[in-house]
């Protein structure tokens, strides 16, 4: 017998089908439905080699289809036959829903997110001239979600000709027919994107195949409309029942029989192990003759773009070498001057990314419609995103995936709007660098919309993010220095209002001592040891009060502590810095996260801000708060009975 895609296609959805009963979870309605597109693609046009930097990338947005990305993959001789009966178990290679590995360029699962980051994929091949198409599965789901159409409409915008995404238009979401909750036209939609748009048969294999190759010549990015039918060749086709698992071993097995499909313990039939082998063959083939093709490009270009070249050869995998030289992003000492005056954080932030990215063509950035007010719009390398926070974030995060350092910016209180893709970067560690300005209830005039109070806590919280607010330009420095070696992603929390600079000698750390203010102590019998922590604008705000403190008091020795990431001071474990009398802790924000400090010292009193702003001058918001140097200096006296 020969193979042909359809039969491989029906091995496709009952290898998924058994994962999914053996695990008894999973979700069957995508696995029949999508078969077919995923073997046109696979078989015919995705070339595929891990790591390899010019691979076509593929996204699973319906990340819930992850049994058919399994059976492809194992198909294509990528995962080990044993592996399959671990699908959704603990521990196991094959999660629930797909997960960045070697495999797997992007975790998915929350729709939406999946598209969005293919687009900062295709992005990066765009921005950097290389060679691979960007191929999504995405779901009428993932087109309701609100941030496939931020980014869609930037991907337009951008003509990334190099981004095909199929969309699974079945009709069918978990609460029913689409019709409940949509009456938009999708083609229509992006039409006005900017986009091709092909319309064709999801089940018809020569459509399928004559739609990628229409799609490949292309201009502009291409969305192709496959009408599917759900759980298609089951009992529950066209209903939003099979989403989930519902079929039982009896109705699977009643499946095989109507596909001629026998086979046992995952075991391949010899002529669909013939037709995949004859794949495997095409792509070894494909990237033989690239291989080829980048040697000749190499000994003609030019020795500048032979380093950029070499420099991303192997994706990820070199910005991680990058990151293991500690100098290799190093902010030049010539603008240390401008980094030692009194200027606002963000500013400082401005000064350090353009001296950054004047010596590295690797770091990519931009904001979301904010490039002024974040100091990010330093050069024609800034990309303007829009008011998209979201779209913004996750494609940033493609772009990073495929090699470079994405920074991206907006106001602190607007990561409200990019919060899941930040958690999507923490999630996969992926090191891009999100640059939140106007930081606190300072921003003053704009008021309690505009004024951040539990966002600090609520991101020192997320696993596996750095998170650093410098007091100064030179502490900036530093923790963008931090963040580019940095193995996971990081928020740099900057000041819209300029602050004071406190000359220190001591090298800066997450949390050091900025300033001493010790004298001798002579024949007094209570003699206190007070520790003052600022973060970012506080920092000032501390040194005003130990010197007021110094004044009124002759029983004190105090030092003002600058700590600019609470993340990594808790990794170095250096607590015996905090021992003292009383340990000061005093944040423009929610103050929860500090009582973790308390076992060190042998009281602590906490200043923070539980309610939200106000709408008026910075320094009046202040005074109202209670965030005056002569107050917080009555409330360190009162805890020590002064």
């Amino acid at each position: 017998m020969i193979c042909d895609k359809r039969r491989a296609a029906n091995f496709l959805r009952c290898v998924a089908l058994d994962m999914i009963d053996i695990a008894n979870s999973g979700h069957q309605g995508i696995v029949l439905g999508m078969a077919d597109v995923m073997t046109v693609l696979w078989s015919d046009h995705l070339n595929f080699q891990k790591q390899h930097s010019n691979r076509d990338r593929f996204v699973l947005s319906a990340g819930h289809g992850s049994a058919l990305l399994y059976s492809t993959l194992y198909c294509m001789e990528e995962i080990d036959r044993k592996d399959l009966y671990t699908f959704r178990k603990i521990h196991s290679n094959l999660p629930g829903h797909p997960e960045k590995d070697d495999l797997v360029e992007v975790s998915t699962g929350p729709l939406g997110q999946g598209i969005a980051w293919a687009i900062g994929m295709a992005k990066a091949e765009q921005l950097k001239n290389m060679d691979y198409f960007t191929y999504v599965l995405a779901s009428d789901g993932d087109l309701m979600e609100g941030i496939s159409h931020e980014a869609c409409s930037l991907a337009g915008k951008w003509k990334l000709n190099k981004l095909i995404v199929f969309w699974d238009d079945n009709e069918i979401t978990i609460d029913g027919s689409t019709e409940l909750s949509r009456s938009d036209q999708i083609p229509m939609t992006f039409k006005s994107y900017n986009w091709n748009v092909i319309e064709i048969d999801g089940h018809n294999i020569g459509e399928i195949d004559l739609a990628i190759l229409s799609a490949k010549k292309s201009d502009k990015p291409t969305l192709i409309r496959c009408k599917t039918i759900i759980g298609r060749g089951s009992k529950y086709e066209k209903s939003e029942k099979i989403h989930g698992k519902i079929l039982d071993k009896e109705d699977i097995n009643e499946m095989k029989r109507n596909y001629c499909m026998e086979y046992t313990d995952f075991m391949t039939p010899p002529d669909i192990k013939c037709f995949w082998n004859n794949v495997i063959e095409r792509n070894n083939g494909y990237f033989t003759n690239k291989n080829d093709e980048n040697n000749v490009k190499a000994n003609n270009r030019s020795e500048k773009n032979a380093n950029f070249e070499n420099d991303i050869k192997n994706n990820i995998n070199t910005t991680n070498e990058k990151m293991k030289n500690e100098k290799y992003y190093k902010v030049s000492e010539s603008i240390s001057h401008l980094l030692e005056k009194d200027i606002s954080t963000r500013e400082a932030s401005g000064i350090v990314l353009k001296n950054l990215s004047e010596r590295h063509n690797d770091i990519v950035f931009g904001s979301a419609d904010l490039g002024i007010s974040t100091n990010t719009m330093i050069d024609e390398n800034y990309i303007s995103f829009g008011v998209r926070e979201h779209g913004m974030t996750a494609i940033t995060g493609g772009i990073t995936l495929s090699g470079l350092k994405g920074c991206c910016a907006t106001f602190f209180v607007f990561t409200d709007y990019a919060r899941p893709a930040i958690r999507m970067a923490a999630l996969m560690k992926i090191p891009m660098i999100f640059i939140a300005t106007h930081d606190s209830v300072s921003v003053g005039e704009d008021g309690p919309t505009h004024q951040p109070i539990e966002h600090l806590e609520s991101f020192r919280v997320m696993p596996n993010l750095n998170v650093f607010r410098p007091s100064n330009g030179l502490e900036v420095a530093w923790a963008w220095e931090q963040a580019l070696h940095s193995e996971l992603p990081s928020i740099l929390v900057l000041s819209r209002q300029k602050i004071k600079r406190i000359n220190s000698e001591e090298e800066i750390k997450s949390a050091y001592t900025i300033k001493k203010f010790h004298r001798k102590i002579h024949n007094i019998s209570h003699n206190y040891t007070v520790k003052i922590i600022g973060t970012g604008s506080e920092v000032e705000l501390a040194y005003e009060t130990a010197s007021l403190l110094m004044k009124k008091h002759e029983n004190l020795n105090i030092d003002v502590i600058s700590m600019i990431s609470t993340n990594l001071f808790d990794k170095e474990e250096r607590f015996e810095a905090l021992e003292c009398d009383l340990l000061v802790c005093i944040e423009l924000s929610n103050s929860h996260i500090w009582y973790k400090y308390r076992q060190y010292a042998k009281d602590i009193l906490v200043l923070g801000v539980q309610n939200f702003g106000f709408s008026g001058k910075a320094k009046d918001i202040m005074n109202h708060l209670g965030f005056t140097p002569e107050n917080i200096c009555k409330e360190i006296s009162k805890k020590l009975s002064l």
